[in-house]
């Protein structure tokens, strides 16, 4: 009877602290793809106009893992230049990326992402002037080091603001 419990203890035990199921190969291809150093340039458009948006950004193994630490240096036409940080990796729990982002003022933003094949998405709703908006992010992988994104905002239905982007790596 010991000799069966020990069995049964000895499995459960190896269950509880065995080692995590591994990353999928879409989410690993995916942190790989953020790897080097990057220039990022497009516009915004809203009823106010067209404005253009620039930013250069880096993203490095952490070391242990398949994680990301990245800095953003954006360049705004409508305000002061800033530097944030971010930490990219898989969320175990939703099977998605995971972003957390120090923002210049001291707060925090984490997101989860879809990566499926070669693109990145997300979705969000949110409250403005009393009516639901709806945010949409989506990000093509058009060759390795070369990507299209495009994020919109609808509010009551009508779109209200847009983001188009091209990302360029530059150095791995």
């Amino acid at each position: 009877m010991k000799t069966v419990v020990v069995i049964l203890l000895a499995a459960f035990a190896s269950q509880v602290v065995g080692a995590p199921p591994p990353i999928p190969g879409n989410i690993l291809g995916m942190l790989k793809e953020h790897l080097g150093s990057w220039e990022t340039s497009g516009y915004t458009r809203d009823e106010k106009g067209t404005t253009p948006v620039k930013a250069t950004w880096s993203c490095r193994g952490v070391s242990g893992g398949p994680g990301l630490l990245c800095t953003w240096h954006h360049e705004w036409m409508d305000r002061p230049p800033d530097v944030e940080e971010e930490i990219i990796g898989f969320d175990r729990e939703s099977g998605k990326l995971r972003f957390t982002r120090v923002h210049p003022d001291g707060s925090v933003q984490s997101i989860l992402v879809d990566a499926t094949g070669k693109s990145m998405d997300r979705r969000w709703e949110f409250q403005r002037d009393g009516q639901t908006a709806v945010g949409n992010n989506h990000i093509d992988v058009v060759a390795p080091g070369h990507w299209e994104q495009r994020m919109t905002i609808e509010v009551g239905g009508k779109q209200t603001w847009e983001m188009v982007l091209t990302q360029r790596r530059v150095t791995q």
